[in-house]
């Protein structure tokens, strides 16, 4: 089979010991953290390069307009983003790799140069990489991805076997892969065209800023596999679906010395010899797609200077890995900066960051990108996004790319997997905030070199021989097991690192340093060695089997002195074969049950923490994370607390001694800190090493609020005449003397945006239908339009090229409770107003383009003119065609999409039960509390909130705000008129002494929201953890909420 993708035959990453760190010809960042004089890091931490800035996905979905590309790029640059990922997203206009869409390239690139920008490419027509938009697949039938449909019939009579048969499948084309299907990623042909059609298209046009102003490019959720694994046809009679390509049998005979097909029952069947079958079969899939796709992808970046970025499909499970990709973490080896996805508000898989980071570690790779915060909803927090951008980081990613930034939220664009993390949402000018936080800790987790104790053996390859599709129960048990491994280890502030077993056959090694012992003595000690990263301890989580250079390798290290944990239930079998050697080694070493507390006590035993870390009573605190890192002669610890809602108080112990500060990732201040000396976390630190660690310890006191973290970093060899002093000198009262200001319950208020009201719901006519139907939700009128074209003569020529229309009226209503004024602001807000044929009350309205709102796809009407006292009806017909060409996610420019339209003006919205909803004059006092309830329940923008407090100032006393919570993205507090800081993270609480002044002083609280409830999902209860486009309709979604005719909005205000 050839396997030539653009790559060196057999090509393999080589260690520069001189270097320190794996290279290959394109290596990113060489490791320099070592040589970096301490000022020269507190200058860049202080104020660090763009590269560690984060990068979002711009979303490319609509007609692109070099103008408004350039605006938006300058937008990107203000509010504290690094660089883009050009990314082409539904709703894309400007056709896919054409001579408009490179002249749209080009134009960014030279932008972003201009900038000091990073112009990032993304190699595929939306998701998974590999189709080129279609034009891969459209080579023919062998470019297309197969299966192996394997069918398992029960003979009679029951129990006496399963007959197996099989025959070699190929996915359906779909509008998804634009009438195609996805091509076949093991197979060099299809692969190779897929670079040809796009990686050298993009080369030829931009190759020159390639390793430049392009650094990279990112390849999205790539896979071996398409199909349903398994259905049952009946209780005799099953179908399993597995990973197939015509050159699979030839490639495995290579690889095992055995025919596949003749062994192609235990894939499915449980018999003599169905573990090593399976194991074999899987590591073969994994090798093949990675021997293909991965290596023929980073081999051709390499040749080109071009660092090769992106995630793989399914990285998250033992079960989705196999079935989608074999192995997440030997991919990892063949990417410059390798990463991962993170969707949803959630912090739940600790895999996935730490199989990308723990390759990284060891093979030297210093960026580790996550592709984050998608389906998280627009009302996505700063503090949300904190809270899993610090559970990321101290993981070990520190290369933030947003998901994800919309040129447009026209029509469905807006329903893309929110939040939009763009210049749309109300608090876009204060993106800097959080951005400079994340580009400090970007920075400073890529100084020097993370250090972790532990190797944890990953064990898929248990999972291999385990897996099959008819019932993944034994494959999940191993995945279940390692995930609560894992998260047990964070909770008692263990940190480790994966070793897969395959990286480890190439870059693991009995290694061995020297300790101080007693007086001038110094001992050898045993160590595994994975590439750069050097570990004292193994853990063997439950498992079935390891590899044979694996068990060898630990069997050496015991032999050795060295220290090796099994986590019941233990494996039993080398290369899936029963192992009485393996036994006898189990027998030798350290077995534990599967539970937290077990762990923790065999670890304290046999390993000295680098971090202890407890509350004031001294009980373990299991929320907090760390990361440790050494950078020349610098500590550096960061930790987090994941807990959104809970504040933890601690004491904090550290294998570390010298001067000690906490650097402020907020504004890069660094400040000393008080600490007091320890002989030793623990008891057991006299037996670990021989007991070196005496006197070489600190503890200092942190207090985490919820989603709260520090950066400390600890200068060896250098001491701090205040921290001593703060020792020596008996502490006096410190106490400060606080008064909490208080608030009345009433508030003045000036709204500085226009309210708005949504109107989702209309009457409608297609076609020639004469009578309005009831009340339908816009987006059910969208399909019905699209399916009274699709019920055409769809075989006439006139179809086939798009261009049937039918007409749809569509009248909508709603309620004015007052007289409105002539100064009034209303404004009916359309998105392409110019199709439609547009009345109010029966008056026809000429559209006359007086700019935009939120959007520049949101056009402004003023329908003053044409609006009375009470009921008031919009009419809107145009002539409706399909936006996409028929069987494809391709978007034509005449394309119609029916959407929600908006009243915005000077107005209230009162509602009743929150689903009838009128418009009526604003109050002339808000009230603390939701103001959803006080005539802004679709509001998007900032209200402030403003009172007047008497205070009598004394002396020596501090005077701050503290509210429970604040409802708003970010509160910005003034005092007399003047800034007094933002409101943004837990605790809500301002210290604002120095702007008070004795008498009356003016507080004003100014809200941002965000987009949410303008945009919604309007009608599933309860603010969504997780938003994809099917949650803003009855037809499912990623939440799987039920769809309600109410509305639902997120609370806005304080309490």
């Amino acid at each position: 089979m050839n396997l030539n993708c653009r790559r060196k035959k057999n090509e393999r990453l080589k260690y520069n010991p001189a270097m320190n760190y794996f290279s290959s010809k394109n290596s990113v960042c060489p490791y320099f953290g070592e040589e970096e004089m301490a000022e020269n890091i507190k200058k860049g931490f202080k104020n660090p390069g763009k590269e560690f800035r984060g990068a979002p996905f711009w979303s490319w979905n609509d007609d692109l307009e070099d103008k408004e590309l350039v605006r938006q790029i300058k937008e990107m640059d203000e509010k504290g983003w690094g660089g883009f990922f050009m990314h082409s997203r539904i709703g894309l206009i400007t056709p896919y790799l054409s001579k408009e869409w490179m002249d749209r390239i080009k134009t960014c690139v030279r932008e972003a140069k201009k900038r000091g920008m990073s112009a990032w490419l993304y190699d595929e027509d939306r998701w998974p990489s590999g189709f080129a938009g279609g034009i891969v697949p459209a080579k023919g039938q062998e470019y297309r991805i197969k299966g192996l449909e394997c069918t398992i019939v029960q003979t009679d009579p029951p129990g006496k076997g399963e007959q197996v048969s099989a025959k070699m499948i190929y996915d359906r084309n779909s509008p998804w892969y634009n009438n195609y299907s996805y091509p076949d990623t093991m197979n060099p042909k299809a692969v190779n065209a897929f670079i040809e059609s796009t990686y050298e298209a993009y080369y030829k046009e931009v190759g020159s800023e390639f390793g430049k102003s392009v650094p990279g490019i990112f390849t999205d959720e790539p896979n071996y596999f398409r199909f349903q694994p398994f259905r049952l046809l009946d209780e005799k009679k099953k179908v399993c679906i597995i990973p197939w390509t015509d050159d699979f049998p030839k490639y495995f005979h290579g690889k095992k010395g055995y025919e596949i097909m003749e062994k192609l029952p235990l894939l499915f069947i449980e018999k003599e010899g169905f573990e090593k079958v399976r194991y074999d079969y899987w590591e073969t899939a994994t090798d093949l797609f990675l021997e293909v796709y991965s290596k023929g992808l980073y081999g051709w970046c390499e040749e080109h200077n071009l660092r090769y970025t992106g995630h793989y499909l399914c990285e998250d499970t033992f079960n989705s890995q196999i079935l989608c990709i074999g192995a997440a973490m030997p991919h990892y080896e063949y990417m410059h900066v390798p990463g991962i996805d993170h969707l949803c508000r959630n912090i739940g898989n600790i895999m996935t960051p730490k199989q990308c980071s723990s390759v990284a570690h060891q093979l030297g790779k210093e960026r580790v990108l996550s592709e984050t915060y998608g389906c998280s909803g627009q009302n996505f927090s700063f503090v949300g996004r904190k809270w899993i951008g610090d559970w990321e980081f101290v993981l070990g990613i520190n290369f933030l790319n947003h998901h994800l930034s919309l040129y447009s939220m026209k029509g469905c664009r807006k329903r893309d997997y929110p939040p939009n993390i763009y210049y749309q949402q109300p608090w876009w000018k204060y993106n800097n905030v959080i951005e400079d936080y994340f580009t400090r800790l970007s920075y400073i987790l890529t100084r020097g070199k993370h250090k972790c104790d532990i190797l944890v053996i990953h064990t898929i390859g248990s999972a291999w021989a385990a897996y099959k599709s008819s019932d993944t129960k034994t494959c999940d048990d191993f995945s279940d097991a390692f995930d609560r491994l894992s998260l047990d280890l964070c909770a008692i502030q263990r940190d480790y690192d994966y070793g897969d077993e395959k990286l480890m056959e190439k870059y693991a090694r009995l290694a061995w340093v020297e300790v101080q012992g007693e007086g001038t003595f110094k001992k050898r000690l045993p160590r595994i060695q994975v590439g750069e990263s050097v570990y004292e301890v193994v853990i063997i989580p439950p498992a079935l089997t390891l590899r044979k250079n694996t068990f060898r390798l630990l069997k050496n290290f015991v032999d050795a002195g060295g220290k090796v944990v099994a986590v019941e239930p233990i494996p039993t079998m080398v290369d899936c074969q029963d192992s009485s050697d393996l036994k006898e080694f189990i027998s030798s070493i350290k077995v534990i049950p599967a539970n937290r507390d077990s762990i923790k006590v065999v670890l304290d035993e046999i390993l000295e923490p680098q971090v202890i870390l407890t509350n004031r009573k001294k009980a373990g605190v299991s929320a907090i994370y760390y990361q440790y890192r050494v950078a020349g002669d610098r500590d550096i610890y960061f930790f987090c607390n994941t807990d959104q809602e809970k504040e933890y108080n601690t004491v904090v112990k550290l294998k570390s001694s010298g001067k000690v500060e906490e650097w402020d990732l907020f504004t890069g201040n660094i400040r000393e800190i008080p600490f007091q000396k320890s002989s030793g976390p623990t008891a057991c630190l006299q037996q670990a090493d021989g007991g070196a660690s005496k006197g070489k310890h600190i503890q200092i006191e942190l207090n985490f609020p919820p989603a709260g973290s520090h950066l400390i970093t600890i200068e060896r060899g250098k001491t701090s005449l205040k921290q001593i002093l703060e020792k020596i000198i008996p502490h006096l009262d410190r106490k400060i003397k606080e008064t909490k200001i208080r608030f009345s319950d009433e508030w003045g208020y000036e709204r500085k945006d226009v309210n708005a009201l949504t109107l989702d719901y209309c009457r409608y006519r297609i076609g020639n239908e004469t009578k309005w139907s009831g009340m339908t939700p816009i987006w059910k009128v969208q399909r019905m339009a699209e399916e009274k074209i699709n019920q055409k003569e769809c075989s006439t020529a006139i179809y086939r090229t798009n261009t049937q229309k039918v007409k749809v009226e569509m009248q909508l209503n709603f309620q004015i409770d007052y007289e409105l004024q002539e100064k009034s602001r209303i404004f009916l807000v359309l998105e392409n107003p110019t199709i439609y044929k547009i009345k109010i009350n029966g008056k026809t309205v000429d559209y006359q383009d007086i700019g935009y709102w939120l959007d520049i796809s949101f056009k402004k009407i003023n329908i003053l003119p044409f609006v009375k006292k009470g009921e008031n009806i919009i009419e809107l017909s145009c002539q409706f065609k399909s936006p996409m060409k028929p069987n494809t996610m391709i978007y034509v420019k005449d394309g119609v999409e029916l959407e929600s339209c908006y009243i915005v003006g000077d107005f209230g919205v009162e509602h009743r039960d929150r689903k009838e909803f009128k418009l009526i004059p604003e109050r002339e006092k808000l009230l603390t509390g939701d103001l959803v309830d006080q005539g802004y329940p679709f509001f998007t923008g900032t209200i402030a909130l403003s009172q007047t407090v008497n205070i009598n100032k004394e002396k020596g006393r501090r005077y701050n705000f503290e509210f429970n919570r604040l409802n708003a993205i970010v509160t910005h507090v003034f005092i007399n008129g003047k800034s007094a800081g933002l409101m943004i993270f837990p605790p809500f609480k301002l210290d604002v002494t120095n702007l008070l002044k004795n008498g009356e002083n003016k507080i004003t609280l100014e809200l941002v929201h965000s987009l949410h409830n303008l945009l919604g999902p309007h009608h599933k209860q309860g603010e969504l953890l997780s938003v994809g486009p099917g949650d803003f309709t009855d037809e499912g979604g990623w939440s799987g909420a039920n769809w309600h005719n109410d509305y639902f909005f997120v609370k806005y205000g304080i309490e």
